[in-house]
């Protein structure tokens, strides 16, 4: 692979000086000078060239690269400026939407409005606050309620030893972390591999192999990275677990991290503990993605988390790679032993998922609408499935999608699978099957939310600032590619049920939770859980992993988390009984219970007041 480099220059800066052996920061002195070198690179922009960008390498960490804060702004937001004040070692950053402090001499970022200082929701189109949104076509933002209204953060990269830098007119930091900071619940984020960069904005794009595999193949091509690389890569990735990762308290080692920092959690470990933390540290890339698989073991969320990057890694050299992993693993047993418990916790559900759609099947066959008497049971395998080129074309003025065209699309099962039921008079009662249900956006949950109980919210939690975000929507609930009076006359007539199980997850758990909240009977076992939205992140040197959003900590029910499951009001058991989740006559049943004794409790409470 070629490296496009148009220019290289030795320069000379006043920066923050290194520190002493103990530790401490001695504070900006013009008479310390470190020389650097400037490179303008290549950057690909959701698969198409974009205009170079200039990054800085340091000569006490030559193969670390830096970009000012005003030029990373305007890569991700080509549409706008970030406005930069220095006052000594301090730099006020001023951005469209929100503003930031850094200071040099301490190593620190703060802000009183973090989430809109790194607000890229403006390349949407839409003049949108930084807030959960799919752009799907069918829902769009309407408003947000945050309480409080602002949260100071101050971020310190000081105790992991990471040098912020600055000059006259800007401030500089690591390529990546600054990445670290923008990264957002669109899935907006980029890297760089030493020869290039990738932007991923584009959320059906992500993560960057999608965009550009061959930047990927490079990476793993490699067979090691450079000392200064390697030690800041694993500076960068535990500044990213202890101050980025969502807090789900599925972890039973979360609560150490948070208190003392994923570095002392691992050495505090043990063996074993020490040996993934080397890993980490090593500048082989094989030994480096095995400690990657190995620390799987110790932030498994669930399946949210997935540091193991070889998820990642191209199909086309993924045989290669996995050669040189298994001498690693040879090497290091006991790493090798927690990356497979890794593997194993974070593909349980797939297997329940397997299970449930072969029981399924058996019992009712194939399909995805099945009618018994007075009971219509709708299977939504997932909310990620969806025509997104299609419905976004439509809303643009292009055709409707359609079932024929693509069978596939969740939503339009659901209305599909929801007209029939409306207009058979036979049915009284439809269930939305979400029992293999692993998730996917919250756009589609919101439109059935809206379509079912007329709800549009969406509630959540940053876990980093401790604000609660209750977001509203507008649903086009005829899906008439309008949004007008019309949608107000969607009624919806049926009673609601959700059939779930131990692997409804991610947003089918949330689904599960908010139709619970909103009055539907919940059937099955207690599902999976699963809190927090994904973001896409990036290792130092350019390889893919994605985490738990610190952004969207999904609440529900006046603020408690979905992350633990949703107890269902009717269980059933899997182990034994499997095929009663399918048995749509005893669901049935079940429901003509549940809302005989609700429309019971509604009139007598009717009668006292």
């Amino acid at each position: 692979m070629t490296c496009c480099v148009l220019a290289a220059m030795v320069l000379t800066a006043c920066v923050d000086s290194n520190r002493d052996n103990n530790g401490s920061v001695e504070i900006d002195d013009p008479g310390s000078r470190i020389g650097y070198t400037e490179r303008a690179v290549p950057v690909n922009r959701d698969g198409k060239p974009a205009e170079e960008v200039t990054l800085r390498f340091y000569s006490d960490q030559p193969n670390v690269a830096y970009i000012s804060a005003r030029n990373f702004h305007h890569m991700m937001l080509p549409h706008q400026q970030l406005a930069v004040k220095r006052n000594g070692n301090s730099y006020e950053l001023k951005s469209r939407d929100g503003q930031a402090t850094v200071d040099i001499g301490s190593d620190t970022f703060s802000s009183d409005n973090f989430e809109a200082f790194t607000n890229m929701q403006s390349l949407t189109g839409q003049d949108l606050p930084n807030v959960g949104y799919d752009e799907t076509g069918f829902v769009r933002f309407k408003s947000v309620d945050i309480t409080p209204k602002t949260a100071h953060v101050t971020l310190n990269f000081h105790k992991y030893g990471i040098d912020l830098r600055g000059d006259e007119q800007d401030v500089y930091l690591p390529f990546t972390l600054v990445n670290d900071l923008y990264s957002d619940l669109n899935l907006r984020t980029t890297g760089f591999n030493g020869e290039r960069i990738v932007i991923c904005v584009n959320p059906n794009r992500s993560p960057i192999q999608v965009v550009d595999s061959t930047f990927i193949i490079a990476n793993y091509q490699r067979e090691s990275i450079p000392a200064d690389l390697a030690k800041y890569r694993y500076q960068d990735l535990c500044f990213t677990i202890d101050n980025l990762l969502g807090h789900t308290e599925r972890s039973p080692y979360e609560a150490q991290w948070i208190a003392n920092g994923i570095d002392h959690t691992l050495e505090a470990q043990g063996e074993e503990g020490r040996t993934v933390r080397q890993l980490l540290q090593s500048t082989n890339t094989a030994e480096f993605v095995l400690g990657m698989q190995a620390l799987q073991y110790y932030v498994h969320d669930g399946g949210h988390t997935w540091v193991n990057i070889t998820r990642y890694c191209p199909k086309s050299i993924l045989p290669s790679v996995n050669q040189r992993i298994e001498k690693a693993r040879s090497a290091y047993p006991i790493a090798a032993r927690l990356a497979d418990e890794g593997v194993k916790m974070t593909t349980q559900k797939f297997k329940i998922e397997e299970e449930m759609n072969a029981l399924r099947e058996k019992v009712l066959g194939k399909g995805r609408y099945f009618k018994k008497g007075n009971t219509a049971l709708c299977v939504i395998l997932t909310f990620s499935e969806l025509d997104w080129g299609g419905w976004l074309n439509y809303y643009s003025g292009g055709p409707k999608p359609t079932l024929e065209n693509t069978p596939d699309d969740e939503l339009l099962v659901f209305l599909d699978g929801w007209q029939r039921a409306q207009a058979d008079p036979e049915v009284e009662h439809f269930i939305i099957d979400c029992s293999s249900n692993m998730g996917g956006s919250s756009d589609i949950a919101t439109a059935f939310t809206s379509i079912l109980y007329d709800d549009s919210h969406l509630r959540y939690e940053n876990t980093m600032t401790g604000q609660r975000s209750d977001c509203l929507y507008d649903v086009d609930r005829n899906f008439d590619g309008q949004y007008d009076e019309k949608d107000k006359e969607v009624k919806n007539r049926l009673n609601v049920g959700v059939l779930c199980s131990a692997c409804t997850w991610s947003c089918g758990n949330y689904f599960t939770a908010r139709m619970k909240e909103l009055g539907a009977l919940v059937i099955g076992e207690a599902s999976g859980g699963g809190s927090c939205a994904i973001q896409h992140m990036s290792t130092a040197n350019g390889l893919d992993y994605r985490i738990s959003s610190f952004r969207s900590h999904i609440t529900y029910d006046g603020g408690k988390s979905v992350d633990p499951g949703i107890e269902p009001h009717k269980l059933l058991d899997r182990k034994n009984h499997p095929e009663s989740f399918y048995d749509i006559e005893a669901l049935g049943k079940m429901m003509d219970e549940y809302y005989k004794q609700t429309q019971q409790e509604k009139m007598l409470k009717i009668h006292k007041e």
